[in-house]
């Protein structure tokens, strides 16, 4: 009888020690690479060009504000304007520590760079991730192009235009 009990154990595989499973190779998913500087510059490209008749029309308006876009514009009481992005990159990123110095010198390199703003002489002072541009200009719509390309800036937050033109 015990012999058959062994027998139907042996059998069933009740009786008979089963080799451990094998542990499964699962794969890790692969970490997305590190941004590139491009990348994260292309998260400050600034206002598109069609931006700048908002900043026209609002500049001969008499409204304290304006929402265009993903950009917020102010007059202050000395009639500058203020224009800064409502909805700020992640920060974290290379640019978040630019200092004021290298700002305001990246604001005056695109300035120089760009064919319609190379003649204008611009004082760009910088604070806090807020440019300042001081200065004459001929027309609003130059004044826009100004505040469009230090918007674009890597580090630009807010741009106040104290720029001046004839009305």
């Amino acid at each position: 009888m015990r012999r058959l009990a062994c027998l139907l154990l042996v059998v069933l595989g009740c009786g008979k020690a089963e080799k451990p499973a094998r542990p499964r190779l699962v794969e890790a998913p692969v970490p997305p690479p590190a941004p590139r500087l491009d990348a994260m510059a292309r998260d400050w490209e600034g206002p598109a060009a069609d931006w700048e008749p908002q900043f026209v029309a609002f500049s001969q308006s008499k409204e304290k504000s304006r929402e265009t876009g993903d950009y917020s514009l102010e007059r202050g009481k000395g009639g500058h304007i203020a224009v800064w992005r409502r909805v700020q990159p992640v920060s974290g990123d290379a640019f978040s520590q630019l200092r004021d110095d290298a700002l305001a010198t990246q604001v005056q390199a695109k300035l120089a760079a760009d064919e319609s703003t190379r003649d204008l002489e611009v004082a760009i002072d910088a604070e806090n991730h807020t440019v300042e541009l001081r200065g004459a200009v001929r027309s609003p719509a130059e004044a826009a192009h100004a505040v469009r390309l230090a918007l674009s800036a890597p580090g630009t937050d807010r741009v106040v235009s104290r720029l001046t033109y004839p009305r």
